[in-house]
């Protein structure tokens, strides 16, 4: 069961998928994972599945929720959505309105109509963009940042080859084995697999597609003991291609890759296996034999196996056992062979809880009376070793943390030759390159480690904290780099030559095109695909546009116009922003007992070489007899501050709380301050603040108004949809242009 949390506090979230075993008729039992989302399903539980036959290992909980339960809470949305876009709206002919005028709404009829009135559809655009950029960058994030492992890794190994990481960790009553690919520096695979934790893992040929992991189960018995199982893992299918249990305590496994054999050590016995975990033989059974630990020749030719009183040894080409050495009343625990087989080292636990002196024992295999030789220590022996490249030469580590600990070399004499590290910082873990030349001393209290050139008896790399401590420190084939695991789910890929770090193995790391481009494709074929929609809804849009000129035309009693020229207009500012514009539709009628003109005026602009139209709605009253100041009026936003900063022009009113507020919201120009001033009346000022978006231009005797959608709590969505709305902004001019007149 892996569990991932995102989220503090009330909004913390945690998403469960589960590994599962399951049988496939003619394939065995096959390893998958499923979400923990609507199953119902506990750790050690059972539940019935569905996979593909043509590709097993997708498989699904066989619950209804589980399969279709996302499907549902999907589709409800889309039908949701689909429903308020697609809604049917009530027409009316333009006839029947002209035949039945509506009453003029109150402004609080007009705020309900423009709160009903749908979102445009840029903003559902803009809003689907959004969410596929945010989900994909979502998913991106968390698939570079999934954890390789739920649990702490517990054993590593690199094919021979040097291209390929297997790793796994300890569940509860199981396994997890997640397979790295070191050439592009990605995770490959994860499966589950055994009935316990793992303890080691091996590969088992060159190509890296199989691999040999070592586990122990949960104990039935009372005394405690826990027995072991052995699972072979084809690694590219997933697939548990065989296991096997020991009835004792699995104690050592031995891969044998030259002769393809498995020795299996367990508390009573030694088995001798084909590496599809067939038995060959027996080498040994019985009671309280306390099998402690193996060791073979590079030739694959000589075990030795310490035990209870004694070292035992075996001709692994005959399979006969060889002398041995004995020591009654002892129990021999760590053991070494050299390449060539014929020297053993071993040490000796007497098994009291005030042992004083530490014994290593080398012992001549060939000369088996005479050739034990006897170096001692003060304190336990935690690490001992054979050097690959030198077989006259034995690593041997003693001490324990905050004790002396030391680190040395000795001849097959038993005679003193170097000390490599001596401190009370004792060695938690050491490794050895294939050739014997490099030898890495882990410190994992403090953190650091070394680096050692054995062919020089010289450090070349100190590491003082990060990125050590490592677990399950690890050479590659060629030196060229240490494999390990840190904070407990993370492998690292170090480069011995530097401290640089070749790799961390978080995660799935799949290229690293692979989810922006896939999430920019897909944001941009749906930006084509709403573009599109759009092109083809060009046409209804005008149209619409058209049927609601027409309502408002007949509700009125106005006339449309055709021949309304720009150029005839007075010289607006207004105009001269939206150089090149003309009326897209326009409506001629009277107001205040004066000829006006409104409708939609449209213009273009160009823009990272695309054409942007925009429209706004505005009403015009040329050649009034008024005699208003020449005055610009319109809403103050961030950039008509930072131009009055920059010395621009904007008149403040602060005769009474009303213009005060009045000049917060607008800004007001005019060649005529004074002017201007005395036409700003409180009526008109708080008019204004009611009723937001206005901006007023009078030039020259004639007056503009034009009207641009707001943002605010009354006015959230575009007034100029329906022809109600349009009606209410006509009212709204009228009454602006009534102030402005002095008609009260």
């Amino acid at each position: 069961m892996e569990t991932r949390t995102s989220g503090t506090g009330t909004n913390r979230r945690s998403r469960t998928t589960y590994s599962i075993s399951y049988p496939v008729e003619g394939r065995g039992n096959m390893q998958g994972t499923i979400n923990g989302e609507f199953t119902g399903l506990r750790q050690g539980g059972t539940i019935e599945v569905l996979y593909d036959p043509r590709d097993p290992t997708f498989v699904q909980a066989n619950r209804f929720w589980s399969l279709w339960g996302w499907s549902i809470i999907i589709g409800g949305i889309t039908l949701t959505m689909g429903s308020i876009l697609l809604r049917p709206k009530r027409k009316q002919a333009v006839e029947q309105i002209a035949l039945s005028p509506q009453p003029t709404p109150s402004p609080s009829q007009r705020e309900f109509e423009a709160k009903k009135s749908p979102c445009s559809p840029l903003t559902w655009i803009a809003l689907g963009t959004v969410a596929v950029l945010l989900l994909g960058g979502v998913a991106w994030g968390f698939v570079r940042n999934q954890a390789a492992h739920a649990f702490p890794i517990r054993a590593i190994d690199i094919s021979p080859d040097g291209t390929k990481i297997v790793s796994a960790s300890t569940g509860d009553d199981f396994a997890e084995v997640v397979l790295w690919d070191l050439e592009e520096k990605r995770k490959v695979a994860k499966l589950a697999a055994g009935e316990g934790g793992a303890i080691w893992v091996r590969f088992l040929n060159g190509s890296g597609s199989a691999a040999l992991m070592h586990c122990l189960l949960k104990s039935d018995s009372s005394y405690g003991i826990t027995p072991g199982q052995l699972v072979l893992l084809d690694l590219e299918t997933g697939r548990e291609l065989a296991s096997r249990s020991t009835q004792g305590y699995l104690t050592k496994t031995v891969v044998l890759p030259k002769s393809d054999r498995v020795v299996v050590l367990s508390w009573d016995s030694i088995e001798l296996l084909q590496t599809d975990l067939q038995p060959i033989t027996t080498l040994s059974s019985g009671s309280d034999l306390q099998f402690q630990a193996a060791a073979v020749d590079s030739d694959e030719k000589i075990l030795a196996v310490s035990g209870k009183d004694q070292v035992y040894v075996w001709d692994l080409e005959t399979q006969t056992p060889l002398p041995s050495l004995t020591a009654e009343g002892t129990r021999f625990d760590k053991l070494a062979i050299s390449r060539d087989g014929d020297w053993i080292a071993t040490t000796i636990d007497s098994n009291s809880i005030d042992q004083t002196q530490f014994p290593v024992q080398l012992w001549n295999r060939k000369n088996p009376k005479d050739e034990v030789r006897t170096i001692m220590f003060e304190h336990e022996i935690s690490h001992l070793a054979f050097v690959p490249g030198d077989p006259d030469r034995l690593l041997i580590v003693s001490g324990r943390d905050r004790l002396t600990s030391q680190t040395t070399l000795y001849s097959l004499a038993g005679e003193h030759q170097e000390t490599l590290h001596s401190g009370t910082t004792a060695v938690d873990t050491i490794a050895l390159s294939a050739d014997g030349t490099d030898l890495l001393l882990n410190f994992k209290r403090a953190g650091g480690a070394e680096l050692w050139d054995l062919s020089a008896n010289s450090a070349t790399q100190v590491w003082n904290k990060q990125p050590f401590p490592l677990e399950n420190v690890i050479f590659s084939p060629d030196a060229s780099s240490l494999i390990g695991s840190r904070d407990q789910s993370t492998l690292r890929v170090l480069d011995t030559s530097s401290t640089t770090q070749e790799f961390e193995g978080v995660g799935y790391h799949r290229p690293f095109w692979v989810w922006p481009v896939g999430t920019s494709a897909a944001g941009v074929l749906f930006f084509l695909c709403v573009l599109q929609l759009s092109k083809l809804a060009d046409g209804k849009t005008r149209e619409k546009r058209e049927a609601i000129i027409d309502q408002v035309t007949a509700r009125l009693g106005w006339e449309q116009s055709s021949s309304i020229s720009v150029e005839a207009l007075p010289d607006f500012e207004f105009l001269k922003q939206r150089a090149g514009g003309h009326f897209e539709f326009a409506v001629v009628g009277p107001s205040l007992d004066r000829e006006i003109l409104m409708g939609w005026f449209m213009w273009t602009t160009r823009s990272n070489d695309r054409d942007r139209t925009h429209r706004e709605f505005c009403f015009i009253y040329p050649d009034t007899d008024s005699k208003l100041p020449d005055l610009y009026i319109f809403p103050e936003d961030l950039v008509a501050k930072i131009t009055a900063l920059a010395g621009w022009q904007d008149i403040d009113l602060d005769r009474t709380e009303s213009l005060r507020k009045f000049s917060i919201k607008h800004v007001l120009r005019s060649s005529q301050p004074d002017r201007a001033a005395d036409v700003i009346t409180d009526q008109f000022a708080e008019f204004l603040c009611e009723h937001p978006g206005w901006s007023i231009e009078s030039l020259d005797g004639s007056l503009l108004l034009s009207w641009k959608n707001v943002i605010s709590f009354n006015y959230s969505r575009s007034r100029q949809r329906d022809p109600q709305s349009i009606i209410g902004l006509q009212q709204e001019a009228e009454s602006i242009a009534g102030l402005l007149f002095g008609i009260r």
